[in-house]
């Protein structure tokens, strides 16, 4: 049922180190001005890069989703011929990381891909400095980093101490990368400051400058340098920053300051394509479908529509729900199912043989029992991470018309004690799957008994998971809808309707709040067959 999943176009990588301060023995994250950090397995990522011309680059980067996708800058990667990617190692990879050995499934390299360069990236301003990378094989870290939320302001307040690391050049007269991950602290910096320190190249909200300004020598300046470009800007525990440049002419040139792309003005075009799954791999939502018998289909996405049903193995009949979602994070669609007797079930697959080149070579598919007591719900849909703790969540409305949110246990399954969100929600039937606003937070749709459509935009608060909905249409009187997922790729949420005629529809998401959603475009006839789609 589960292929592997998709290429990319190669693409190109740097690394990252600190300037300032001597190497120290210190435990992990004690800084002297820049110091190594002990300790291998977190979500901390070396992006190496061969360029066009065979030149290489290390850059820094940041395991963000399923473990499978890397945060870093477009500098680093734009155009490049081959990525790959070291994890899990304090020290700098080299050529003994690639391969891996067969028995080792503990590798620290694996080859990549280019995911996603931002659209208008600017090489000569540095606006719109992000990028997601994936590794085609095994990322050896034991966890991964979440971003900031869109709507935060608090970590880029002036004086806010933020960590970054990297193994860049540890001196300014230097282009050497360090051979150990290096930290630092550096305070967030003034947007005037920062404004005035970038010139013309400046854009207000996607940019901010952390660490004081350099002193013109390596003794008292504490930056990111050579090498350090794309590496993460950490609050909090958030990822608040990626590293794009330096103002000066060099990383310790007096006054200079270091600029990073401020990741909370990118996280509605981040989110969604770090959560991005689908059945064949190319990260658009497919769409699964089962006739009354128990015979099941999946339709790969073709951007616009789908293609020709790929029939899967039979299934119960007695199940009467059925959605789509990554819960576990692992970057493959699972299945989640309501039976007869109203026991809540996951589907998932786990990889169990790993090639020579860290690449999946063979799956088994599991079955885990999520819950009981589901069979009183009138209303089932998984909107994606609605509680802001990482994972994606159950939202489901009881006969009393109680909304009730049950937050998943990532990785290994489970369900967190229930979060009672709210009343009077019986006669509306909810659905959605993913952020329709584009502020990376996962929205709800509803339709009530009179066919309007409502829109409810998340905050990614658990206990006040909603705001106020805003009407989004009328005359939404179909006979079933599936919400899937982004269809056609561009990191916008969409969802499929069928008609009483069986006809089924797709509403393309626009991620405006004033007009989610685009007019319906028809899929194709026959839909009328199947008893349940995803």
């Amino acid at each position: 049922m589960m292929r592997l999943f998709g290429r990319y176009l190669p693409v190109a990588a740097v690394t990252a180190a600190l300037v300032g301060g001597m190497v120290t023995t210190t435990p992990a994250h004690a800084v002297v001005g820049g110091g190594e950090v002990g300790g291998d397995g977190d979500w901390m990522v070396q992006v190496h890069v061969t360029l066009p011309d065979g030149a290489k680059r290390v850059c820094g980067g940041a395991a963000v989703g399923g473990n499978l996708k890397v945060l870093t800058s477009a500098g680093c990667v734009a155009g490049a011929k081959e990525i790959r990617v070291a994890s899990g190692i304090a020290r700098l990879a080299g050529d003994a990381d690639w391969p891996p050995q067969y028995e080792d499934l503990a590798m620290a390299g694996s080859d990549a891909e280019l995911s996603w360069v931002h659209p208008q990236y600017d090489p000569a301003t540095g606006r719109n400095d992000v990028a997601l990378v994936a590794a085609l094989g095994h990322l050896n870290t034991h966890e991964t980093i979440r971003l900031t939320a869109s709507d935060d302001s608090a970590s880029y307040a002036p004086g806010t101490p933020a960590t970054f690391r990297g193994w860049g050049s540890t001196s300014g007269t230097s282009s050497q990368p360090a051979p150990s991950v290096r930290e630092a602290t550096l305070p967030i910096r003034p947007d005037a400051e920062c404004a005035t320190a970038v010139g013309a190249a400046w854009e207000p909200g996607r940019m901010v400058c952390a660490g004081e300004p350099a002193t013109g020598a390596d003794t008292g300046t504490v930056a990111p340098c050579t090498g350090d470009e794309g590496g993460p800007l950490v609050v909090g525990g958030r990822l608040v920053g990626v590293f794009s440049r330096g103002t000066g002419p060099g990383c310790t040139s007096e006054g200079g300051q270091a600029v990073f792309t401020k990741v909370s003005a990118f996280v509605g075009e981040l989110a969604p394509r770090i959560q991005a799954v689908s059945l064949d791999g190319d990260h658009r939502a497919d769409l699964f479908a089962m006739t009354p018998d128990g015979t099941a289909y999946h339709y790969d996405s073709t951007g616009n529509g789908l293609s020709a049903p790929v029939r899967q193995p039979r299934l119960s009949s007695t199940y009467t729900r059925f959605r789509q979602a990554d819960l576990d994070g692992d970057g493959a669609q699972d299945y989640v199912f309501r039976d007869a007797a109203g026991d809540l079930y996951w589907r998932h697959w786990a990889v169990v043989e790993i090639d020579p080149w860290g690449y999946p070579e063979a799956r088994e598919e599991y079955e885990t029992k999520l819950g009981s007591g589901f069979g009183a719900m009138r209303s089932i849909t998984i909107p994606g991470d609605v509680t802001g703790d990482g994972s994606p969540d159950i939202v489901a409305v009881d006969a009393d018309g109680v909304q009730w949110v049950y937050p998943f246990k990532a990785p290994w399954g489970g369900l967190h004690p229930r979060i009672k969100t709210g009343t009077g929600w019986g006669s509306l039937t909810s659905f959605g799957s993913g952020d329709y606003t584009g502020d990376g937070k996962p929205d709800l749709l509803t339709r009530d008994t009179d066919g309007r459509l409502w829109l409810y935009r998340g905050t990614g608060i658990a206990a006040t998971p909603w705001q106020n909905r805003v009407q989004i249409g009328t005359g939404w009187n179909y006979t079933a809808y599936a919400a899937s997922g982004d269809v056609d790729g561009d990191a916008k949420a969409d969802f499929f309707v069928r008609d009483s005629a069986g006809y089924l529809w797709l509403y393309k998401g626009t991620g405006n709040l004033a007009a989610p959603l685009r007019n319906r475009v028809q899929v194709g006839g026959g839909w009328n067959a199947y008893s349940l789609i995803g």
